[in-house]
């Protein structure tokens, strides 16, 4: 009987677990802009851009209305801000004409969510990291072991005076193009 009972279980959750895949978030990044100096001269305004990208076929959760985006000071791990930072509309792109080296072209689509907050930071020797963090990544990806399960986590950082007086009014570095 018991063993009726453990083959049948084991029957029923293969069933349930044929269909499943997590694909949810297939990349992102980060950026900043320095867009002026501060409430005083000893601090700068600044621009923070995070674009999440996610699969159009995927079946895992949506991409988020609210992004909550951290700066902690480099070199620690406390909390200087949070901003809760709301989505722009989300944007679908797909991929109309491959390249003419590709045969048999995959059908490639990717939701887009744009999230873009301003805020002031007082010029600091270290300087600080902006971060978001998010579980999960697609499944199998090659070079992560449980990528499904895994989370990720996009950051810029903004330099501190150390590196340079003027340091901190530069932009992070951006790709340009679309990289879809």
């Amino acid at each position: 009987m018991r063993r009726l009972l453990t083959a049948l279980l084991t029957f029923t959750l293969c069933l349930l677990a044929g269909d499943t895949v997590g694909r949810h978030i297939s990349g992102g990044v980060m950026s900043y802009e320095y867009i002026g100096e501060g409430s005083t001269s000893n601090s700068g305004r600044y621009r923070i851009i995070l674009r999440l990208y996610r699969d159009c076929q995927s079946n895992g959760p949506a991409l988020d209305a609210t992004a909550v985006i951290t700066i902690y000071p480099a070199g620690g791990n406390q909390v200087f801000r949070d901003l809760q930072v709301p989505s722009s509309p989300i944007n679908t792109v797909q991929l109309g004409n491959p390249g003419p080296c590709i045969s048999n072209p995959p059908s490639v689509c990717y939701q887009i969510a744009t999230y873009v907050a301003e805020t002031e930071l007082p010029f600091t020797a270290n300087g600080y990291v902006i971060s978001y963090q998010r579980c999960c990544r697609i499944e199998n990806i090659s070079n992560v072991i449980g990528s499904n399960n895994s989370g990720a986590t996009y950051t810029a950082v903004v330099p501190g005076t150390t590196v340079g007086y003027d340091a901190p009014r530069n932009n992070s570095p951006v790709f340009r193009g679309i990289d879809t």
